[in-house]
């Protein structure tokens, strides 16, 4: 086996210019960038591309005297991340197109990730800086995710959150800066319209003031959501027979709210990691207390469990800051 040491080459990933436009109306274009093809029923997605080289710069990616439009193509992939699919759908010389796409939605599965990507298409003679490989991409510019369904994860350790505009939707108030709905599964639904709140709330930076203050608010409203769905699950619990088994009740709740008293039940009986277990013994101690004193629980339960104390700490680092104290 003969080793390759790899080198840094140069990439510009301005180089490439693709912009993508939704066809069908049927699927929602939501706050964040990425379309929603499983809200609604949808027989496929159209969607027009308009692709754009800037020669000039992709020539600065390649070793001097390389012709761009011989050495480099350009390739429309998607990839799926919950599914692991990787696909090229097309694979064009460089230069200008127009192109219209349509995926079906019943061969994708959660997430797909579309992008475009300049490449060489041979290898080239190796030159310090420059790619040399056959494939190696010099440009990359990411489209609009398409959402095909929800990923599978437990709705017990992770709560869906999705942007709304407020003002567009009847059901919602208003002005608030979250609502919790409980539907097929439980989501946490935000607000576009509060002013900064997507900038703040959508922040990946893991210190500074965006930072804090975007951990405090999500400490704020997690904390409330998940006191309103575990009391709806409790509450669920109670409206059983009481001559059912415990085991027959949690078989007999929708998934989703089995799927809470399993994940949360470790933290009401101390001592059973066990979760089903801690669930059958959950409902013993609902029926035998009655649901109040659960209830009772919940802030010192919800606290503990989601750390909502560190939240609270970030702010008065924040404070302190401001005050001369500190960062």
């Amino acid at each position: 086996m003969t080793w390759q040491r790899a080198f840094p080459y140069a990439t510009d990933n301005l180089a490439v210019v693709g912009v993508a436009k939704l066809l069908n109306s049927d699927v929602l274009e939501r706050s964040d960038g990425t379309w929603d093809a499983y809200s609604e029923s949808v027989a496929c997605v159209r969607f027009a591309l308009r692709i754009e080289s800037q020669i000039d710069r992709l020539a600065d990616c390649l070793p001097p005297g390389a012709d761009v439009e011989c050495t480099l193509e350009l390739v429309v992939s998607l990839e799926g991340v919950h599914s692991r699919q990787r696909r090229n759908l097309y694979t064009l010389d460089v230069g200008s197109h127009d192109l219209e796409i349509e995926l079906d939605p019943a061969e994708y599965l959660g997430r797909v990730d579309l992008a475009i990507s300049a490449r060489l298409k041979t290898d080239l003679p190796a030159q310090p800086g420059f790619a040399h490989l056959r494939a190696s991409r010099v440009s990359q510019v990411s489209l609009p995710s398409i959402w095909f369904s929800e990923p599978p994860t437990s709705v017990g350790d992770a709560l869906e959150v999705r942007w709304e505009n407020f003002d567009e939707d009847g059901d919602l108030v208003d002005g608030q800066l979250f609502a919790v709905r409980l539907e097929e599964r439980p989501v946490i639904l935000l607000n576009s319209e509060i002013p900064k709140a997507y900038d703040i709330l959508g922040s990946k930076g893991t210190w500074g003031s965006a930072a804090r203050i975007r951990d405090a608010i999500y400490g704020q409203i997690v904390h409330q959501a998940w006191s309103s769905i575990i009391a709806h699950c409790i509450l669920e619990i109670t409206r059983h027979d009481e001559a059912d088994a415990p085991e027959t009740v949690l078989a007999e709740l929708d998934e989703w709210q089995a799927q809470v008293i399993r994940a949360w039940a470790s933290e009401f009986v101390p001592g059973e990691p066990d979760p089903e277990a801690a669930a059958v013994t959950l409902i013993e101690h609902c029926r035998e207390t009655g649901s109040l004193v659960l209830l009772h629980q919940l802030p010192e339960v919800i606290q503990r469990r989601c750390s909502t104390i560190d939240g609270f700490n970030g702010l008065i680092k924040e404070s302190h800051r401001f005050d001369g104290g500190g960062s």
